[in-house]
């Protein structure tokens, strides 16, 4: 028994110390609506349930039955709120609520001669839908040499929107009575939607014009898809009759086939010059891009897992190991047909507008999960799990100049509770997840605070300068139905 726990200890060691180069950018905040879920998805050392195609195929081995899963009716809702955003003491908050895909599966049980189980599986594993918007308006003497006072108003909007659908297949066997082994592999489908605006005007409002004074617009806009295939092969020992172990490997993500369509706006229509009483040169910037390059990449990654069971309890622990990815283009505009129109005059710096950078650093989550049984088949299942973001505090080298995806790069914590028990020849589950997450110390999305003049402003800024003074508060509630129909 020594040798079987020495074993074990060596796993997760070995877990600890790998290092390498290799989502967006949370990799645990999937939902599937089964057990697995409210167990926080520590279920990699032996926990056979409709997902283990996707934690450790080679659990399927553990089927006894023929077996169609649907797991549906999964509501989301967010509460998100970010403290500082557009200015001091200017805030921005968003109540959102959605509905994932459903999980998909068949599973068959062994009927030839080389008794293997069979698996089928379709699944969102990453749903993301956020957006909000804001705006400032305010009357003050903004403009030096133009007569009163002047209405400013700054605006921000942006939008989000990201799935990640895999379709799968998994097949597992058993060595012998205590080891058994799993191989899946899926094709995933991901789409992608990002939009950000931000706009500053400044007009007369005197009651004899409305004059429109100054303008300043900053629009970009991408929508795309991206096809690519992950593989995991899975491995379970069983200890004794109380203990399991398992290990998943899963392959970085291989990239097949994309295209994206992007835009960029920037004009700058008679802003003043803060360092005297006229105005700067107008300009503006249009890009657009076809058929460019979305390549969302997965970093290679290790699970381990314990299963403990005991007569009415039963325990799971489960630790994954995330590969580092250096910065990489995860939207490269070099690969497209780019058309830029642009004034003769243009003082950016002009870099691939249409670009944008991605990367991760190497992280490992832990999750912990646990099932208490009583009579009728009934039982309760708790859990909690890290969900550490992978580009908080991520260095993109020389790729930094490029554009990146607005969110709240912040870590995030699952707590799950749930009931399962039997209806007919129905197994029923329903279950509730709360996630909460707090940052701090953030880059504002603007800087929109009152001020009595342009003075001080930089050239062609007609807001303060952007400060590290942005929080994020996120809650999120998700609520599980799954069912599933044994034969």
């Amino acid at each position: 028994m020594k040798t079987k726990i020495y074993i074990l200890l060596l796993g997760f060691l070995f877990l600890g110390l790998l290092k390498g180069e290799a989502q967006f950018s949370r990799y645990w905040g999937e939902s599937f609506s089964t057990k697995s879920a409210l167990l926080s998805g520590a279920v990699v050392g032996g926990y056979q349930d409709e997902s283990s195609i996707y934690y450790n195929p080679s659990i399927l081995s553990d089927s006894s039955m023929n077996q169609f899963s649907f797991a549906n009716g999964v509501l989301n809702i967010d509460y998100l709120r970010y403290e500082n955003a557009i200015g001091d003491r200017m805030d921005v908050s968003t109540l959102e609520s959605s509905v994932t895909a459903g999980f998909l599966s068949a599973n068959l049980y062994p009927k030839d001669k080389f008794q293997l189980v069979w698996k089928a599986a379709y699944f969102n594993r990453a749903k993301f839908d956020h957006s909000l918007e804001d705006d400032v308006k305010e009357e003050y003497d903004v403009v030096k040499d133009f007569p009163g006072e002047e209405l400013y108003i700054g605006s921000v909007s942006t939008r989000s929107e990201f799935n990640d659908y895999w379709y799968g297949i998994g097949i597992a066997k058993f060595v012998n009575e205590n080891l058994s082994f799993g191989l899946s592999g899926f094709l995933r489908y991901t789409s992608l939607r990002y939009h950000f605006t931000k706009s500053i005007e400044i007009s007369a409002i005197s009651a004899d014009t409305n004059q429109r004074i100054a303008l300043a617009n900053d629009i970009t806009s991408s929508r795309g898809y991206n096809w690519r295939g992950t593989v995991k092969l899975g491995a379970n020992y069983r200890f004794s009759k109380n203990v399991s172990g398992g290990m998943t490997i899963t392959s970085p993500s291989m990239y097949f086939a994309s295209s994206i369509s992007g835009s960029r706006n920037i004009s700058r229509i008679n802003n003043p010059d803060p360092n005297d009483t006229g105005v700067l040169p107008d300009y503006f910037y249009d890009a657009t891009g076809e058929k460019m390059k979305l390549n969302v990449r997965d970093p290679l990654s290790i699970a381990v897992g314990v299963d403990y069971r005991l007569e009415k309890l039963r325990w799971n622990l489960t630790t994954e190991w995330f590969a580092g990815l250096k910065p990489y283009k995860v939207i490269d505009q070099t690969d497209g047909d780019v058309n830029v129109l642009k004034t003769a005059y243009f003082p950016e710096f002009e870099t691939e507008v249409l670009s944008f950078v991605s990367g991760g650093k190497s992280i490992v989550n832990i999750a912990v999960g646990v099932e208490i049984y009583n009579k009728k088949n009934r039982s309760m299942m708790f859990g909690f799990k890290t969900d550490f973001d992978a580009l908080k505090d991520f260095n993109y080298g020389d790729l930094n100049d490029l554009d990146k995806f607005k969110n709240s790069r912040s870590h995030y914590y699952h707590f799950s509770a749930g009931k399962s028990f039997q209806f007919l020849k129905y197994d029923v589950l329903f279950g509730l997840q709360y996630s909460i997450s707090r940052q701090k110390g953030m880059l504002a999305l603007a800087n929109f605070t009152p001020s009595k003049s342009m003075e001080g402003f930089e050239p062609y800024q007609l807001e303060g300068p952007l400060k590290n003074n942005m929080s994020f508060k996120g809650d999120d509630l998700t609520v599980f139905l799954g069912l599933t129909i044994k034969d």
